[in-house]
């Protein structure tokens, strides 16, 4: 073999390590792009099922969201139609008593007797022959109580001491200041007299 047929058996070995080496070059290639793009696959599978979680999430605050809203807004109209009922309610009661009182004035107006029989007929019985308590309300704006059997009950010895207050019938307006409000006869002579709640009501005064 001459010397350029061994050059030339020299470059072929050379050229074929090197399409060996470039075979094994472009396998472990090919071998890294699958494992990336199985790696970017699952990447893609998780990315999708943490959206759909994401979703399932969002859909079901929103709903609890509209839930809540309903039900506030169902709270809310309940309220008002109570108060609207408590109003009316307390309107009626008003209204009811200030029949009464209106009514009671004018029979004292036309009859003077007619206060001891209306108090005879309501089961009222005086306790004293000089004082005697025609009308009593313990009130507010709201509503208005009436408490003459009350206050006729605690006169004693011709006289009437007490103190405004729940104690008296109940607490007709809860939270607001209320007003004792008095009409009576003593010795024959109508007076009116008027005291805030915990204030001291005397009849006849000294």
């Amino acid at each position: 073999m001459n010397q350029k047929d061994t050059v030339y058996v020299i470059a072929f070995v050379c050229v074929a390590i090197w399409l060996v080496f470039e075979h094994h070059s472009r396998r472990e290639q090919d071998r890294q792009i699958a494992v990336l793009q199985q790696q970017l696959n699952q990447m893609a599978d998780l990315a999708t099922e943490a959206n759909e979680r994401m979703s399932n999430v969002v859909t079901q605050v929103y709903q609890l969201q509209s839930q809540r809203m309903e039900q506030t807004k169902e709270l809310v109209q309940l309220r008002d139609e109570a108060r609207v009922l408590r109003r009316q309610t307390n309107e009626i009661e008003a209204l009811r008593d200030e029949v009464y009182r209106v009514r009671a004035a004018v029979e004292d107006g036309a009859n003077p007797q007619n206060t001891g029989r209306r108090a005879a007929n309501s089961g009222i019985t005086p306790k004293s022959t000089r004082l005697q308590i025609m009308e009593a309300y313990y009130w507010t704006p709201n509503k208005v109580i009436d408490v003459t059997r009350q206050l006729n009950d605690r006169i004693v010895g011709d006289r009437l001491e007490i103190i405004a207050g729940n104690d008296l019938r109940g607490d007709p307006d809860f939270g607001q200041a209320k007003t004792l409000t008095v009409v009576s006869r003593f010795d024959g002579f109508m007076m009116t007299n008027e005291v805030r709640e915990g204030g001291l009501l005397v009849i006849p005064e000294e």
